[in-house]
């Protein structure tokens, strides 16, 4: 049978003889290499989590420490082999880095090969340049490389969950066994008793959101949680430290029913990270600091019988603003937090529930890459998954393997700052993502304020003909983070766009914060990730890209008859009309922020 080495050496014999030595050849064998050289890095982080996770199942102190004995002489020499082949890495980079691209000619290499070189290439060889390379959103998906995203996989099921009742309700059910009644959810009613008589055995059950909160929901989500670490699973948590400092500005009274969560949750056994970020320039809190987050929303259930795992991704986080649409009443519940005292804002708001063993596989690893990040706040690099071979591997797969019909998947999750920044990473697989568009681009995003080479990537995509729609909010809620100042950096963002895209205002009482993007009706995103520069270089941010033209058929339905119909087109002049006390010049300076 031949398997995955034979068919990389196979690929390398022909590279070798079908190409001629010259400096083209040469400079992409190196890139090449160095490719190679990371996903052998890759391979033995991998094992290193793998070995954390050993590590942590064993429940006794003497049982840690005799591992532990077992195998330091092993973990010893598997970090001397990652320092050696980083070395490497680093030496080859700088060779690379001495030649000039523009002596260099592609024209006759195979882009479905090389378009998955090393990411901080790209710029060199200017595969972003529809005028070098005719890329499609198929390609564009397909031959990622970036940090942070994982291999292609397919997903076994697919479901949007587009209304807010009905997506809780599935989470409770794909969690508990139990299908909760509509009215018992619209009610709030938190004394119906939960049933776990049908709850799925799992193997683990990992959460993260920007926080969990003390409310109807927070709380159904946490007794299902301590209901599962009661029976020996593996549960982990992780919220960001900063937003769950920050619900407190809102009401202080509140604050220790958000806290408790969390505490109830620890002394259950459930494993607890707020994560939290330490500015280098400073042993204290600074803005620095709280200004980052942990933005990435994800629920990873890990079943026995691996046809029932799952994974949910989208745009909601663990409150009730994001189940009810007005503020529930929970006086009859003391010990939850009460909405009557100040603002509530209603979301809307989407997720994506994803079945697939291989999935769910690539998602656990990437929670955990993260969660076993070093306490120092330094991680290598994100994505410690399971990648082809080789790029030309890679190729075969996306020309043989896959097919158009499936659900096939990649999920992303990037962390901005801790250690080497995956920024140019997630900014660079949307980039592709809108260079690969032909026909049409539809973008739904809360915050529009995105790096200038996202502005740039889609206004190149209007000057080739390209159909631009953009949805986002012009208005804010009073409850969000300075709602004056993201308004005007969304307003500032969308202004050099007016002219080559067509752009939608919502209008609703809810704050729209779907972050979505359909490319040709082809290339589907749903994730955490907003369409401005916090995402790219602030914040934690996880999502899914996904081929599939049946998923886009799905989501365009829900633009067009969930969300269009709550928008309305806007332009410059009202965009002007709308302009407040913030000036352009100060937007400027603080538009990096937001």
């Amino acid at each position: 049978m031949i398997n995955r080495k034979m068919i990389y050496l196979l690929t390398s014999l022909l590279f070798s003889t079908s190409v001629k030595a010259n400096p083209t050849s040469t400079y992409l064998q190196q890139l090449n290499q160095i490719l190679n050289i990371k996903y052998q890095i890759q391979f033995l982080r991998r094992e290193q989590i793998q070995d954390h996770i050993a590590q942590e199942s064993l429940v006794s102190s003497e049982e840690q420490n005799e591992y532990l004995s077992r195998h330091s002489y092993s973990r010893y020499q598997r970090e001397k082999e990652i320092n050696n082949l980083s070395v490497q890495q680093d030496s080859m980079v700088q060779s690379t880095n001495t030649v000039n691209p523009a002596s260099l000619d592609f024209k006759r290499f195979d882009p479905l090969i090389y378009v998955s070189s090393v990411n901080q290439y790209r710029s060199q060889v200017n595969l972003y340049n529809p005028a070098k390379l005719t890329l499609d959103p198929k390609h564009a998906f397909y031959h990622q490389s970036n940090e942070g995203i994982s291999s292609v996989t397919v997903a076994s099921t697919a479901k949007f969950l587009p209304d807010p009742i009905d997506a809780f309700i599935r989470k409770v059910e794909l969690l508990s066994g139990q299908k909760l009644p509509r009215a018992v959810v619209e009610s709030a009613q938190f004394n119906f008793p939960l049933n776990f008589s049908r709850a799925p055995r799992l193997k683990s059950l990992l959460v993260s959101s920007l926080f969990l909160r003390g409310d109807y929901s927070g709380r159904m989500i946490e007794e299902i949680l301590k209901y599962h670490a009661s029976r020996g699973v593996t549960v982990k948590v992780m919220v960001s430290a900063t937003a769950t400092w920050a619900l407190g500005l809102g009401s202080s009274q509140n604050v220790p029913k958000d806290n408790g969560v969390l505490q109830r949750l620890e002394a259950a056994g459930v494993q607890v990270q707020r994560v939290s970020y330490q500015s280098p320039r400073s042993g204290s809190y600074e803005f620095d600091s709280l200004h980052r987050a942990h933005h990435a929303k994800l629920i990873v259930m890990e079943a026995e019988n691996s046809r029932l795992s799952r994974i949910i991704v989208g745009g909601r986080n663990l409150s009730d603003a994001y189940v009810f649409m007005r503020a529930p009443d929970h006086s009859r519940y003391p010990d939850l937090v009460q909405y009557t005292s100040y603002a509530y804002t209603p979301v809307e708001d989407l997720d994506l529930e994803l079945g697939g063993s291989n999935l769910v596989e690539y998602a656990k690893t990437q929670f955990h890459d993260f969660w076993f990040r070093p306490a120092t706040g330094i991680v290598a690099e994100s994505a410690f998954i399971t990648l082809p071979a080789a790029p030309v591997a890679d190729a075969l797969m996306a020309r043989k393997i896959r097919s158009d019909n499936a659900l096939n998947i990649r999920h992303f999750f990037t962390s901005p700052f801790f250690g080497k920044p995956d920024q140019p990473s997630l900014e660079g697989i949307f980039i592709q993502a809108i260079q690969s568009a032909k026909r049409k681009i539809r973008i739904a995003t809360p915050y529009f304020n995105p790096p200038i080479s996202i502005v740039n990537a889609i206004k190149q995509a209007a000057d080739r003909g390209v159909q631009v729609e953009i949805l986002t909010n012009l208005v804010f809620g009073t409850d969000d983070y300075a709602p004056e100042v993201v308004a005007a950096a969304n307003r500032f963002g969308l202004k050099n766009l007016l002219d080559s895209s067509t752009v939608f205002a919502w209008n609703d009482p809810t704050m729209f914060h779907s972050k979505t993007m359909c490319i040709d009706d082809e290339l589907v995103y749903v994730g955490s990730a907003n369409m401005n520069r916090r995402s790219f270089t602030h914040d934690v941010e996880n999502g899914i890209f996904a081929y599939s033209k049946d998923l886009c058929r799905q989501y365009n339905q829900i633009f067009e008859n969930r969300y269009l119909p709550r928008s309305k087109p806007t332009n410059a002049r009202e965009l002007e009309g709308q302009r407040h006390f913030l000036n352009d010049s100060l937007i400027r300076l603080l538009r990096g922020l937001f």
